[in-house]
């Protein structure tokens, strides 16, 4: 009884100063507040522009749905790219139209559209490589510009998204690996986060699956949320998750810190492939999880939630 009154005390406590505790890391708990958006939505990448929040997902032209609320209801609207660059494999069947990540810059004074995506490159190379589309909408009309950042023949780059590090220099970060360590890797940008260079540099390091990285600055800390599993286990099992790293700054050396969302937490099987953004003060989610734990080949569902801080600087899912 002590113990309930003191637990409550306390939280109402944090409450009244605007704080909040995580919430009891029971199994199988429902997903939060987080509401399912689409049916068939894998590695979503939410943005917000002009009023409008849209979700962009993995699917031949990258498709893209839109809403004028975070958690909808999303109509399905346009391909957002509907010609591959010539570097890409021509087989429509291969070509691996992946996790595309769409950001604002601007450009000759006007807003500027940048989508980073992934697809297969051709020529006998046999790896993924992430590549750069721009538009002056944000919903459709992507053109590829320039060439593919890839790594070595036979190593994958994927799942790229932006960053703006506290010198205001752009990266381009995706995801790559050789046996079985995993790195989240970065290449300079320009301003407007076009024309890759070739300085790069490893963010992080892990010995199993680590992919997706996505970014966000919290109580003077830069957050990198990214998708992990199980020893020996990929994107197609239930133990992928959502788990962050922490650090000072993009400079600085990586520790891991908690699992956010997973099958245990949350009771969804599989649930990664997230980019959080911070949205006027609100950091909202959006990530993918299979049906059930017995389909794992099918469509995975999309999902908006929150993501909130304790008093303590640790993020849960709201």
């Amino acid at each position: 009884m002590r113990r309930t009154f003191v637990a409550r005390t306390a939280a109402c406590a944090l409450l009244a100063l605007g704080l909040t505790t995580a919430p009891a890391l029971t199994a199988n708990a429902a997903p939060g507040h987080a509401v399912k958006v689409a049916a068939n939505a894998a590695d979503p990448d939410i943005f917000h522009a002009a009023g409008k929040y849209y979700i962009y997902s993995t699917g031949g032209g990258y498709p893209v749905r839109s809403s004028t609320s975070p958690t909808g209801p999303y109509t399905a609207t346009n391909k957002t790219m509907t010609t591959m660059p010539g570097w890409v494999i021509d087989d429509p069947s291969k070509q691996n139209p992946w996790a595309p990540h769409v950001f604002q810059t601007s450009k000759d004074g006007a807003p500027l559209y940048v989508m980073y995506f992934t697809a297969k490159r051709g020529s006998g190379w046999d790896a993924n490589c992430v590549g750069t589309a721009v538009s002056r909408q944000p919903d459709r009309g992507f053109v590829a510009t320039g060439g593919p950042v890839c790594e070595a023949q036979s190593q994958e780059a994927i799942d790229a998204t932006d960053f703006q590090d506290g010198s205001g220099q752009r990266w381009l970060v995706y995801k790559t690996h050789s046996g079985g360590t995993y790195r989240i890797r970065a290449v300079k940008v320009d301003a407007a986060g076009l024309n890759p260079g070739t300085d790069r540099r490893t963010v992080v390091s892990n010995d199993g699956e680590m992919e997706a990285p996505s970014f966000v600055f919290h109580g003077g800390t830069l957050w990198m949320f990214a998708s992990t599993a199980a020893a020996g286990k990929h994107y197609d099992d239930c133990s992928y998750s959502t788990t962050v790293w922490k650090a000072p700054s993009f400079a600085s050396t990586f520790t891991r810190g908690r699992t956010v969302i997973s099958q245990d937490l949350h009771g969804l099987c599989g649930p990664g492939g997230a980019t959080i953004i911070n949205d006027g003060g609100v950091y909202r989610i959006a990530f993918h999880s299979w049906p059930n734990p017995s389909n794992r080949t099918g469509d995975r569902a999309g999902w908006v939630g929150e993501i909130r801080w304790t008093a303590d600087n640790v993020p849960f899912l709201y």
